[in-house]
């Protein structure tokens, strides 16, 4: 899973606070915006996002996590600008999201998932 960390964003929402992308083949496949995702219609983030999801850009899971695990202290940050959580078809992957989890511990890391709600993937 190719993800790329941003440690500036250049984005005016986001203020300048670290950001990521995760490659396009971490979106579920029955995601209800699937149709309108500002990852796919935004130049600029698309432009990031096919590079990430070509592996023009970025890095492997596991090294992104230990970038994740090197932010400051209370560092808030904002992952999957566009993107989401890897998964086996459908099923979020338990396993690389423990590794993330485990790398925010005491940063201020945050996102939002299209999964759908499952038997898996309830909090």
């Amino acid at each position: 899973m190719q993800v790329h960390l941003v440690k500036k964003s250049s984005n005016k929402k986001l203020g300048g606070i670290p950001s990521s992308y995760t490659e396009q083949k971490s979106c579920p496949t029955d995601c209800s915006l699937a149709e309108v995702c500002y990852a796919k219609t935004g130049y600029h983030t698309r432009l990031n996002w096919d590079k990430v999801s070509n592996h023009e850009r970025g890095t492997d899971w596991h090294t992104f996590c230990e970038s994740i695990a090197k932010l400051k202290p209370n560092t808030l940050w904002r992952h999957n600008v566009a993107g989401d959580l890897p998964h086996l078809f459908g099923d979020i992957d338990t396993e690389l999201l423990t590794e993330l989890v485990n790398a925010n511990v005491g940063k201020q890391g945050y996102t939002y998932t299209h999964h759908k709600l499952n038997n898996h993937n309830h909090g």
